[in-house]
């Protein structure tokens, strides 16, 4: 028989949690509109004259040049690839050290306690689950380094073509 509790976390975690993020998202879209719309007609009630398309120019946000994008992608392949091999280094330490077997856990579970310098330090049940839960973390981070360093090449031409044009300008 499945526990209450576990039904109800599993609804949360697949169904409450995305449908948060969409509803936040979108609240904080609707509320940028909102506040440019607010600013045009204020703008146009004080200047009736005023260029509307030149001053939404001016009220956009910043586009993010290729290096920019590049060098974000970068730093989150590095983030992701370390922490996976953090995970992974901790996970291979947990299954090396010594193994107590807890007997307030339910049969079957292992309660792992990694002993370094006297000091005591839970690690988890399943130091297994900390390998596999790093390996897609270390893919995706080793794919966006990749992605930077074949970028930085083939983009190399229009990099060089954004920075005169923003010096030009």
């Amino acid at each position: 028989m499945v526990h209450l509790s576990e039904t109800v976390m599993a609804l949360g975690i697949c169904v409450a949690l995305p449908v948060s993020v969409v509803l936040l998202v979108t609240r904080l879209l609707m509320n940028n509109t909102n506040k440019r719309t607010e600013l045009l007609l204020a703008a146009l009630d004080k200047n009736p004259n005023l260029d509307v398309e030149e001053f939404l120019c001016k009220m956009a946000p910043r586009r993010k040049t290729i290096k920019d994008k590049l060098l974000r992608r970068l730093a989150i392949g590095t983030v992701l690839t370390l922490l996976g091999c953090g995970m992974t280094g901790v996970g291979i330490w947990g299954t090396m050290c010594h193994v107590d077997e807890n007997p307030h856990l339910r049969e079957g579970d292992i309660d792992i306690r990694i002993v370094s310098n006297g000091t005591t330090s839970h690690v988890g049940k399943n130091p297994h689950l900390l390998i596999f839960m790093a390996i897609p973390l270390q893919a995706v981070g080793i794919g966006l380094i990749i992605y930077f360093l074949t970028g930085r090449r083939m983009l190399a031409d229009e990099m060089a073509a954004e920075n005169k044009r923003k010096s030009n300008a």
